[in-house]
């Protein structure tokens, strides 16, 4: 989401190494555009193949956010009226986490969106992921079954 331009990365997969190949293949670069990525990631979910599955978007946050609080809460509301479900990793941003955690409880609906803030120094961030409710919940992650 970084650069010139926002960039899905991934479509809806049940594969866990077809999503950490992506997570590998993100290059740093540019400044950050946080919610057009979300509306891009939301635009692409209204063009997926399985209209059953449930929509989620996961969020990788690794930079500071300038917007203010409400902002971020308007945007969950919106994802929750549209039946979009969001999951934030945060990295290493301390400032960061009132603002997505507003976002994570706004668009909350049946407590299906997580908030996850990763720490600066963990050396393995995958074991931090997979380990999290983000890959382990019912309806989400590792766990949520569908075509591709």
């Amino acid at each position: 989401m970084a650069g010139k331009r926002v960039d899905v990365k991934l479509t809806q997969t049940n594969d866990i190494g077809v999503l950490l190949n992506a997570i590998n293949s993100v290059e740093i670069n540019g400044q950050a555009d946080f919610f057009t990525s979300i509306k891009v990631a939301q635009l692409s979910l209204k063009h997926r193949m399985n209209k059953m599955q449930k929509s989620r978007i996961i969020v990788f946050v690794g930079h500071p956010l300038e917007d203010d609080i409400a902002e971020f809460e308007e945007l969950g509301i919106r994802l929750r009226r549209n039946a979009v479900n969001i999951d934030v990793i945060n990295f290493a941003n301390p400032e960061n986490v009132a603002k997505l955690t507003a976002l994570v409880n706004a668009a909350n609906d049946s407590n299906q969106s997580h908030f996850l803030d990763v720490p600066l120094g963990v050396a393995m961030i995958t074991d931090v992921l997979i380990t999290s409710p983000i890959f382990n919940s019912e309806d989400g992650g590792m766990n949520m079954g569908g075509a591709q």
